[in-house]
């Protein structure tokens, strides 16, 4: 797996606290737990199986 992360740029560093990327080479079934942080938090799979 591969796991890369961003900061925002110019207007966004107040609202984005990052981005970030995660790649594997395998099909993998991933949950992503969520604690309460009062932040919201996003996720687009844009793999072979994803939206088109």
């Amino acid at each position: 797996m591969h796991y890369k992360e961003f900061a925002p740029a110019g207007f966004l560093k107040n609202h984005v606290q990052c981005y970030f990327t995660c790649e594997t080479d395998t099909a993998v079934f991933a949950e992503d737990t969520v604690f309460a942080s009062g932040c919201i938090e996003m996720m687009f799979n844009v793999g072979a199986d994803g939206p088109h």
